[in-house]
């Protein structure tokens, strides 16, 4: 599976990204085997729920993802014991479009669990 193209991603996941962004991105991407993208993984190790998570929130809100947990669209993290979320104000890449504010926001709930 080739990059798609930036049509999957107009709207808030790329409303950052300037142009020469979006080129260097393209450019380093990589074709990967379908599976890769759309394989299916199974957990079953329990103590998986034990494991804490952050969920880095950019282009939605941790609101927004703290309502979908609570609603059983994402059954996996429903069930960890210890989840903070994180905002961010960006779209899908902050690593690209504020990889120092990603960073200080990684570096402190790394402190903090």
């Amino acid at each position: 599976m080739p990059f798609p193209g930036w049509g999957p991603f107009e709207g808030p996941d790329s409303v950052d990204l300037d142009e020469q962004a979006k080129r260097s991105i393209a450019a380093a991407a990589i074709p990967v085997p379908e599976g890769v993208a759309k394989g299916v993984v199974r957990l079953t190790g329990e103590q998986r729920f034990d494991v804490p998570v952050v969920v880095v929130c950019p282009e939605f809100t941790a609101g927004q993802a703290q309502e979908w947990v609570g609603a059983g669209e994402v059954p996996e993290l429903a069930k960890a014991k210890h989840i903070d979320f994180i905002d961010i104000d960006s779209g899908h890449w902050p690593m690209v479009t504020k990889p120092a504010e990603l960073a200080r926001l990684l570096a402190a709930a790394a402190a903090q669990a």
